[in-house]
């Protein structure tokens, strides 16, 4: 098991995939204000990039009166829509746009929701907690359950069945790859020094195999901080990266020190993903799974 490293000089987006990596995962919880609700909420507050990400494609984002600060810059949300701080948001501000229900990240509070924002549990007003998704049926039942919340049940399970379609086509086209074909693949989260990337029980390593790929980490388990070493060892066919906040990182990697004898590098087969499709398990993993099997088999049978 990796140890967590201290995320404070490390960019936001990353930083959520690091504080995801050093909490014990469970099933999705749901903190409940005293009194519930008996109608669909009209005024919600969204502190986690995915769950707005989902209440777009639920075309409901008129109902939104707060999101998360990444959240607002991502997904380009008008800027009269106040924001907040994911991890530690402002309690007395939240209080005062008078939500009915607040969706947050198991981040928020350093993993302590419930207890940053008791003064808003207390007052009466739903708190709807969602962890980390490690694969599509949880990103699915995210989306399921925001709709059931918004009153757009059917809405909901029309969405998910459309993305079950396009995801259950492109696992056709990957499955039709031979076997002696596949590619190894390096999915690097991080650039160096602090190479950063990830095993099997992620939902991203499900999108590489359903891609029809193989994870070349796929030995090891969760989020992981990596050495180049074991990267050069491994030798994979392909390198893709989603990282945002270096200006060129396919250009970094293909001139990276010592990387030349590695196949992906050599065949300049080094691809750049969707930063916010790929770390952010909403709707968008469609796109970061489109660019993955297109990037990795660029002349494979079309889904």
């Amino acid at each position: 098991m990796h140890r967590c490293k201290p995320v404070a000089s490390i960019p936001l987006l990353l930083s959520f995939v690091l504080l995801a990596s050093c909490m014990a995962k469970g099933q999705h919880s749901t903190s409940n204000a005293p009194l519930g609700m008996t109608n669909p909420p009209e005024r919600i507050v969204s502190l986690a990039p995915a769950t707005t990400s989902i209440i777009i494609a639920l075309n409901a984002t008129d109902r939104l009166v707060g999101v998360d600060s990444w959240s607002a810059k991502t997904h380009k949300i008008p800027s009269t829509i106040p924001h907040f701080d994911l991890i530690r948001p402002d309690a007395e501000t939240l209080m005062a746009l008078e939500p009915d229900v607040i969706l947050l990240s198991s981040l928020t509070g350093e993993g302590k929701p419930e207890k940053s924002l008791s003064p808003l549990i207390l007052r009466g007003i739903k708190i709807e907690i969602f962890h980390t998704s490690e694969n599509l049926a949880d990103v699915f039942a995210d989306i399921q359950r925001i709709a059931d919340l918004l009153g757009y049940s059917s809405k909901g399970q029309d969405l998910v069945h459309r993305l079950t379609d396009e995801v259950e086509a492109i696992r056709a086209s990957g499955a039709a790859i031979p076997e002696e074909q596949r590619k190894t693949v390096y999915f690097e989260l991080s650039p160096a020094p602090a190479l950063y990337s990830f095993g099997s029980g992620v939902y991203l390593d499900e999108l590489l195999s359903i891609a029809g790929a193989h994870n070349c980490l796929a030995d090891k388990t969760g989020w992981l901080a990596i050495s180049a070493e074991e990267i050069l060892a491994r030798s994979p066919d392909v390198i893709l990266t989603n990282t945002a906040f270096i200006d060129d990182p396919v250009h970094e990697i293909l001139s990276r020190p010592g990387w030349t004898h590695i196949p992906a590098v050599q065949n300049h087969a080094v691809y750049k993903i969707d930063s916010n499709a790929s770390s952010q398990p909403g709707p968008d993993v469609l796109v970061a799974l489109r660019e993955i099997y297109k990037a990795v088999y660029p002349n494979g049978p079309t889904p």
